[in-house]
């Protein structure tokens, strides 16, 4: 171990002093082999666990790649008006692979989630400013949708699966999504549910925009159900805290139960589509495949899960079975074990409800 150590303390001591040399001959602090030798740094850091000192050096990569990416910076008061468009691309993909880098280091390593998520915002933001027409259009579109408008909600993201015949090229959309993803992932961290459920709806509008995948689209529709259920299961969950009379025992369905029961169920038909091979969803391809077979066992978990909530047992324990058989099937152990754990919490809650049956 100490080898190791020492090893690594001598190779960041080496890319220092190319940095220093680099800086010293003034090359271009935005070029790849100038960036590289601060990534590598970076990296080497991570590994002696200097993580504050790793997040500096990626926080400052970015804010060198936001400032050459703002149109009224100095970079682009030349003859040519703008950054020559393959440029632009590639800086604004190694600005997002740097900013998720740190956020994730922020967050997972500094168990500072909140900061994470604002300087990941600020970072998208940043990179998504060339898609300013692209990005009005879908503002538009999305600001006529309530968070409650069903069918709304809905007959969009099935339109999102018919591929786009004038779809927008953009060659960072993989960098972008996973970006995007990532900040989902934080707000959900800091449990801000609303936020979390805009950026996931708006990502399906881009997707759909930036033409990608009907498969790729499908699988983030099963994670905007998986945000509403969250939704119903806190204010459900905030109901019995209080005292209150909970959804289970009213049996009532919260609105936003049902527009997660819509979204898997809306999931799983289109599925149907796919394994029939019916139409523009037709596909024989391995990922593809792994993908819908992932997608069936999220969407078939998420209406076990509402079942069990309102109180559904019977079958919320027929559907956590087939999630169970599914996910064995996909080999997602991830989601297995979350399925595994529902499926003895639901136990426990039949068991306590024969209990109070027997009572009467």
């Amino acid at each position: 171990m100490e080898d190791t150590t020492e090893s690594l303390n001598r190779a960041a001591l080496h890319y220092k002093e190319a940095i220093r040399l680099a800086r010293a001959t003034q090359m271009d602090s935005l070029s790849d082999e100038y960036t590289g030798l601060e990534i590598a740094l970076a990296a080497v850091l991570e590994k002696l666990e200097k993580f504050t000192q790793a997040i500096v050096i990626y926080a400052d990569i970015c804010s060198r790649y936001s400032e050459a990416l703002d149109p009224s910076a100095q970079i682009f008061q030349s003859d040519t008006s703008f950054m020559e468009n393959d440029d632009r691309d590639n800086l604004i993909t190694r600005h997002l692979r740097v900013a998720v880098r740190a956020s994730e280091l922020l967050a997972y390593k500094l168990d500072r989630v909140t900061e994470a998520g604002l300087f990941l915002k600020k970072q998208i933001f940043m990179s998504q400013r060339y898609l300013n027409e692209v990005m009005s259009n879908l503002q538009n579109m999305q600001d006529k949708l309530a968070l409650d408008d069903v069918n709304g909600l809905i007959s969009t993201m099935r339109l999102c699966m018919i591929p786009k015949e004038d779809a927008v090229y953009v060659p960072y959309s993989t960098e972008l999504f996973a970006a995007r993803d990532l900040y989902v992932s934080l707000a959900l961290e800091t449990e801000d549910l609303n936020e979390a459920l805009d950026t996931k709806f708006f990502t399906i509008l881009m997707m759909h925009e930036m033409g990608a995948s009907p498969i790729d689209i499908l699988l983030t529709r099963c994670d905007v159900g998986s945000i509403y259920y969250l939704l119903a299961h806190k204010e459900n969950t905030s109901s019995d805290e209080v005292g209150a009379p909970s959804l289970r025992n009213q049996g009532e369905h919260h609105i936003f139960y049902d527009i997660s029961s819509l979204c898997f169920k809306d999931v799983l038909s289109s599925i149907a589509e796919l394994r029939s091979g019916s139409g523009f969803l037709n596909t024989n391809e391995p990922s593809d495949l792994d993908d819908i077979d992932q997608a069936t066992a999220l969407a078939v978990y998420g209406l076990g899960s509402i079942a069990h909530d309102c109180g559904d047992y019977n079958r919320a324990l027929e559907l956590l079975r087939e999630a169970r058989l599914r996910c064995r099937g996909s080999n997602n152990a991830e989601l297995l074990s979350h399925v595994e754990a529902s499926l003895q919490k639901l136990g426990t809650d039949i068991d306590r409800h024969k209990g109070l049956e027997g009572n009467v």
